[in-house]
């Protein structure tokens, strides 16, 4: 059975499952009204029981599942939608470096050096100084490289300044030493050492050596466990308060705790939000050996809130860096020796990974910014497909395309995750090329490709799902999603398909999770702008209430509710 057929059905049997009223148990835990539920009738209201939707229909004919335990909210004429999902969050990445890591601003008229001092005046024997900082390509240092930049200024502590994301960083002389890149060392499977013109590293290191060199700085801070968790469930909370209840954690380290972090929180914390956590794959590590690992973590019980059942691929760089793996070459390469960019994955690396991912059961979420990237991404899926129809592909970060690929999204069943639009200077830099386009979000609708939309961080740069769909909405119309519909598709059923849990949420469904986001208002009456000034009044995962905002409280004070 081709994937398009399968959602066809699929989609065929929620539409029989949601014929008016729909009934599934013989009494109510809970009952919902007085609110506009999405796609329904005005007068739905909604019944669960064991966490899941149990009555969808009219007040009247619910009235004989009510008994003296069910609870009663009172949604006073909120519109109501299935609980928001974010496919693209770094919770971890967010607190393992807040507390570790001094910012460098190298935009600064003069570089700020002053903060990263500080830190390093606190530091423990053996530690290393973590920093983080933008630019790390382009900066001008009059003349000196970045490792004789950092060791005028750091001559005993080892130090690694990151880009954001981990793609690109600066190393000092004795950090370089302690991981042994010398002028002899050879480039890594993945990853990039920039030299000068007698062969001496830099101090720029690029690809997957990057995220080696940060796990190996991360293990100098032990991991206070309890002060971790107490970050989590912060952050956590201000997820929900959004009015989301799932999340896809996107590229976590395998070492400096991130695998003990995510187990821990699994086992001892009760998490408001169901989580499906993606190591990231390297591409120099022991093939067998992150096999081994990824079959020991292997979580895939749907109804859970822990999942781990996909890892994150990173393909290639990124186009701002020039490091996004082209098919035509830079204008100016930003690596001169390699002028369309980075594979940090190979095209046969990649085909072999996703074959051999199979054999555990996992999925994969893959970044691919350049077109050469998404064509070698997409023929690796397609091979996959011929002994599965089973995983799950997702490809985020694209910026080009090859116009012939267009429908291979939908054939293969891969959905897109859009974190930003692709940038209008990318298109003008690249627009004589007849090889590659800039992506465009309207082409791929045309062929119904699946599309999810996401922040792609966390913190103080977070853009909630209220903000990033007005924000699509008022991009040019190669970029905006055709309609609010669409929108609240991008962040609800078609990020849960990514995951692979459309079974379970995604949409307001008997027999599914009762996963809810209530908003004070009516998004498909309102125009773009105003979505963005929209509140969350209460946030719901599995029929228990995660967020309640104080207007929903002060009206369910006098009811029988949970509030």
């Amino acid at each position: 059975m081709t994937s398009k057929l399968r959602h066809l059905l699929l989609g065929m049997l929620l539409a029989g499952l949601c014929a008016k009223p729909a009934i599934a148990r013989s009494s109510l835990d809970m009952m919902i009204t007085g609110g506009q539920v999405y796609t329904m009738p005005p007068d739905t209201v909604i019944g669960i029981t064991d966490g899941k939707f149990s009555y969808l229909g009219p007040s009247e004919d619910a009235q004989s599942l009510v008994t003296a335990t069910t609870e009663h909210i009172d949604a006073q004429g909120s519109a109501i939608y299935p609980g928001f999902i974010d496919l693209h969050t770094h919770l971890f990445d967010t607190i393992g470096f807040e507390k570790v890591a001094c910012k460098l601003d190298l935009a600064a008229e003069t570089v700020s050096i002053g903060a990263c001092r500080q830190t390093a005046a606190t530091l423990s024997q053996g530690q290393w100084l973590i920093g983080f900082a933008q630019g790390l390509l382009t900066i001008d240092l009059d003349g000196l490289t970045p490792r004789e930049w950092l060791d005028a200024h750091f001559t005993q502590t080892p130090v690694v300044i990151s880009e954001p994301h981990s793609s690109v960083i600066w190393m000092n002389s004795v950090a370089l030493s302690l991981m042994k890149i010398t002028k002899h060392s050879v480039d890594p499977i993945g990853g990039k050492i920039i030299r000068t013109a007698e062969n001496i590293a830099s101090g720029i290191v690029l690809g997957s050596l990057s995220e080696l060199v940060l796990e190996e700085a991360l293990k100098t801070y032990p991991l206070d466990m309890p002060k971790v968790l107490s970050r989590f469930g912060t952050l956590s909370l201000e997820l929900q308060r959004l009015g989301i209840t799932s999340i896809g954690e996107s590229g976590g380290f395998w070492c400096g705790g991130g695998m003990k972090f995510w187990e821990e929180i699994s086992q001892q914390y009760n998490q408001g939000l169901r989580l499906s956590v993606r190591p990231r794959l390297s591409p120099f590590k022991g093939v067998n050996d992150q096999l081994a690992q990824l079959r020991h973590m292997y979580r895939n019980d749907l109804n859970a809130r822990y999942l781990l059942n996909q890892v994150k691929i990173n393909v290639d760089g990124q186009y701002r860096l020039g490091t996004a793996r082209l098919s035509y070459p830079y204008h100016e390469p930003a690596v001169k020796s390699e002028p369309n960019g980075l594979f940090y994955f190979t095209p046969t690396e990649l085909n072999s990974w996703l074959m051999r991912l199979k054999e555990i059961g996992f999925s994969a979420y893959i970044h691919a910014e350049g077109d050469s990237a998404v064509e070698a991404s997409l023929y690796s899926i397609q091979n996959a497909r011929r002994n599965s129809d089973d995983q799950r592909f997702t490809v985020t970060g694209m910026q080009f395309i090859k116009p012939v690929q267009y429908p291979l999204f939908n054939e293969l069943g891969v959905t897109v995750n859009f974190l930003f639009n692709a940038a209008e200077d990318a298109e003008l830099a690249h627009s004589a090329t007849n090889h590659a386009k800039v992506v465009s979000v309207k082409a791929l609708e045309k062929f119904s490709t699946s599309i999810a939309l996401s922040s792609g961080g966390i913190g103080a740069q977070y853009v909630s799902p209220l903000e990033r769909i007005s924000e699509n909405l008022q991009q040019p119309e190669r970029y905006a999603l055709n309609d609010i519909h669409k929108a609240i598709e991008s962040y609800t059923i078609e990020p849960a398909k990514s995951l692979g849990i459309e079974s379970v949420t995604g949409s307001i469904v008997i027999g599914k999770s009762a996963d809810l986001a209530f908003v004070d208002k009516d998004l498909t009456k309102l125009n773009a702008e105003q979505i963005a000034k929209s509140t969350v009044l209460m946030t719901m995962l599995q029929g228990e209430i995660t967020f309640v905002h104080e207007k929903m409280k002060s009206v369910n004070q006098t009811t029988n509710s949970l509030f």
